[in-house]
């Protein structure tokens, strides 16, 4: 079960979930989704962590401070032209062209992401955005699986591949159950290659490893040795490859 606790800065009350894990020291970290995260040794008492964490305080509400300044930035979609879109960490204008001639479809064309509709609805907004996240489910697959198939000999203790599922989680790149089912969120498609490779990676090793301890890092660090580059570039971008 997990532990957290409140403690009070200024004028703002801030949650801390406690995450114990096979390490020496405490290390606290604030995630662009504002949870601020105490990881520490299994054995350290609430009171220990607490006062750890309140040591930080200011340095963890500049943070909390600097991930609320960007959200400012991220503003909810519409499905207009004119509209950024992601791929592959790449940026694309938002296209949508109403012909009766022409097929319904989602397309990369240059630097656009284009939509094609038969006909102009009432709920065209609606419409367009259930067509964006069919192609990106779609293109999910594909691509996840191949990277998945490219990965797989890198990963010694995998005897087989696992079962690939996609879903659409709001805090989760992905996860591995005990049944072999390998889980990637959606909204990764949007990231680059390398950010893809990484979530695949992490996940596979808690095939061995299934805390985040210093074992889990090492083998990280073994698998893909770059991981820091991908994890910082998917950190950095997180909430905008999630606005939907």
């Amino acid at each position: 079960m997990n532990e957290t606790f409140n403690f009070n800065y200024g004028d703002e009350t801030i949650n801390c979930l406690i995450s114990r894990h096979d390490i020496n020291n405490i290390q606290i970290k604030v995630k662009p989704n504002f949870e601020v995260i105490a990881r520490v040794p299994q054995l350290t008492t609430v009171t220990d962590i607490r006062h750890a964490v309140v040591n930080k305080a200011n340095w963890i509400y500049q943070q909390l401070s600097y991930f609320r300044d960007r959200q400012q930035y991220v503003v909810t979609k519409e499905y207009v032209s004119g509209e950024m879109m992601f791929y592959l960490g790449k940026h694309y204008v938002l296209k949508v062209i109403s012909d009766n001639s022409a097929d319904i479809k989602v397309t990369i064309t240059g630097n656009r992401l284009q939509v094609n509709l038969i006909e102009q609805p009432t709920n065209k907004q609606q419409q367009v955005k259930q067509l964006i996240t069919a192609w990106y489910k779609t293109q999910a697959e594909q691509v996840f699986s191949t990277r998945l198939a490219k990965i797989a000999p890198q990963i010694d203790w995998l005897n087989e591949l696992p079962k690939l599922h996609i879903n659409a989680a709001q805090k989760q790149w992905g996860s591995y159950s005990a049944s072999g089912k390998l889980m990637l969120n959606v909204h990764l498609i949007k990231a680059p290659t390398i950010c893809i490779d990484y979530i695949i990676v992490h996940e596979l090793c808690h095939i061995i490893e299934k805390n985040h301890s210093k074992k889990f890092w090492n083998l990280v660090t073994q698998t893909m040795p770059f991981w820091r580059k991908a994890k910082q570039q998917l950190d950095n971008s997180a909430e905008l490859y999630l606005n939907e």
